[in-house]
């Protein structure tokens, strides 16, 4: 009776306590990040699969949103943190035109392999999660592959049907 009467209170002191810990941070006022706030926290990315056209259209216009980010990104020597941070909005608007392309009846196997290709460009540049830091930061180092992999993906957009 008594260990269950202890839990009980522990209970209920955590979440008193958390409570008044989540209701102490003030509101965050636009454009200024707060203590461990990075840079990528405050500018977002919202990368959104287009709606109409084929596949090979929205393959197109998906990349031509994705490119100028990834390139930008490439040149800007964010921390690892930063990269990791804007490393989902891109993951996942690929990873949603992929299973698409998996779910039509059609399925186009050139952009099966197509997508496959963009998602390593972007777990090169932004880093595979779960890996040590100092591996993503050694590989997003390696410029020769960077644009290696654009280059090709490059050619393979513009080998995709009209």
């Amino acid at each position: 009776m008594k260990l269950y009467s202890l839990i009980g209170r522990g209970f209920w002191v955590v979440l008193i306590f958390g409570i008044i810990a989540g209701c102490t941070k003030g509101p965050s006022e636009p454009g200024k990040s707060g203590p461990g706030e990075s840079a990528s926290e405050k500018q977002e990315l919202s990368i959104k699969v287009p709606e109409s056209g084929s596949l090979a259209d929205k393959v197109r216009s998906l990349w031509a949103t994705t490119l100028p980010i990834i390139k930008n990104d490439a040149a800007a020597g964010l921390s690892d943190a930063d990269y990791q941070a804007r490393r989902l909005p891109l993951f996942s608007a690929w990873v949603t035109l992929q299973s698409q392309n998996a779910s039509d009846p059609k399925t186009d196997e050139q952009i099966g392999r197509l997508i496959p290709r963009i998602l390593e460009l972007i777990d090169h540049l932004y880093g595979f999660p779960g890996t040590p830091a100092e591996r993503r930061i050694k590989e997003r180092q390696n410029k020769g592959r960077t644009d290696y992999l654009i280059a090709d993906i490059e050619k393979q957009i513009q080998a995709l049907p009209k």
